[in-house]
């Protein structure tokens, strides 16, 4: 045995020596041991209790389809897809189908709106004369009215859609273009709810104004401001602020009955049945602010945790939000900053033509639930849907 074979031979013992009594002395000290604990998963009997719930609200509502994904890290994940996106191509529904989003939107216009109140450029309680006057709206109280106002909606601002003339225009034709000036001032010909500041009306009209608001402060176009301060901030590959009308694949189609549609747009001609009518093409211009984005459940997941912890806001901006007030009073429903509470739920429903939507995040579970259906007006209404699963899986909290 040559002498540099011993010395190899030597610094092998001596290090296995070292490593095994680094071993045993961390067995006997208990330092250095992790339990990987499996992940949580739902018994039998709640995905039982998960599936009866979602399918007898798909045939009660008479809807097309559904995505549904159900994230409580100390019970389970369940993400579902059911029914079809597409009627007339029979195509299935898939959990990477995309939905328009509705006024889950206006989370996303008040986190901006927020944003630039942390960053000094705005204060959340300046009136809005200076845009009033910037973008010749002649709002009557635009001297009272202030911005925190038109986030939390008691700007007492009619809402634009409430006007039955203009919903008639435009369920009539989906396509049509609005500007957000036009859109206001259809809302100003009509005498305000409230005085600025006393309760709660829902208004898409101040959304349409926060809108301007961004562009006014920013120099950018809200789509742009939507791409750099929300989407790619928080990595969203699969939501987007659109423009036009058409929407990018993989999506589900968003239906109405022939019915709705025809009572909405006054059309008091044809036969009105419950056949189903495809109104996937839709201008985002009606929404807007208030209302154009899209995305799927994945990218909602996250995007609701974000909204609900405050991360794209700061602490300071999300005290702000967190400002809650009853929507009724006396309800458990309230609403803050471009944000509604649900017993320590924190989220928000979108509903635009064909498309019902509702996300919420738990702070205290650290869970999200999010429901998207393909289908508008109907009976079940996403938000009712998402409560009766969490009620399911938290029994307690409800």
């Amino acid at each position: 045995m040559s002498f540099t074979t011993t010395i190899v031979r030597r610094q092998t013992w001596a290090l296995l020596g070292v490593m095994l009594a680094l071993t045993l002395g961390g067995c006997a000290s208990g330092d250095n041991i992790k339990t990987v604990k499996p992940p949580a998963t739902f018994s039998p009997q709640q995905e039982a209790q998960l599936l009866k719930t979602v399918l007898d609200a798909l045939e009660k509502g008479g809807i097309p389809g559904a995505v549904v994904g159900v994230w409580a890290p100390d019970q389970g994940t369940w993400v579902e897809a059911f029914g079809q996106a597409d009627l007339a191509e029979h195509k299935s529904m898939t959990v990477d189908h995309k939905f328009r989003i509705g006024s889950i939107t206006k989370t996303a216009t008040a986190a901006i709106v927020l944003q630039l109140a942390g960053e000094g450029v705005i204060d959340l309680d300046q009136t809005i004369e200076k845009y009033d006057t910037t973008y010749d709206l002649k709002i009557p109280n635009a001297k009272e009215i202030t911005i925190r106002q038109l986030l939390n909606h008691t700007s007492g601002l009619f809402s634009y859609t409430d006007d039955p003339a203009l919903d008639a225009v435009s369920y009539a034709n989906l396509l049509l273009y609005w500007t957000p000036q036009e859109l206001i001032k259809y809302a100003v010909s009509h005498r305000d709810t409230t005085p600025p500041g006393k309760e709660y009306h829902y208004s898409n009209t101040g959304y349409a104004l926060l809108g301007l608001i961004i562009e006014e402060e920013t120099k950018h176009r809200l789509e742009e401001e939507m791409d750099r301060r929300i989407i790619k901030k928080l990595g969203l590959k699969n939501t987007s602020f659109p423009t036009l009308p058409n929407t990018t694949e993989p999506h589900a189609n968003g239906y109405m009955s022939n019915a709705d549609l025809l009572r909405l747009s006054f059309n008091l001609r044809g036969n009105k049945t419950a056949e189903l009518v495809d109104v996937t093409a839709f201008n985002p211009s009606w929404a807007w602010a208030a209302g154009a984005m899209i995305s799927n459940v994945n990218d909602l997941k996250a995007y609701a945790k974000a909204i609900g912890t405050g991360s794209l806001v700061g602490k300071k901006m999300q005290a702000e939000q967190l400002k809650m007030m009853p929507v009724v009073p006396g309800s458990d429903m309230k609403y803050g900053l471009g944000l509604a509470e649900y017993k320590g739920w924190l989220g928000h429903r979108g509903e635009v033509p064909g498309y019902d939507i509702s996300m919420y995040y738990s702070p205290e579970l650290d869970a999200t639930f999010v429901v998207c259906l393909n289908r508008t007006p109907n009976s079940v209404q996403s938000d009712a849907l998402l409560f009766g699963l969490a009620k399911i899986v938290y029994p307690k909290k409800f």
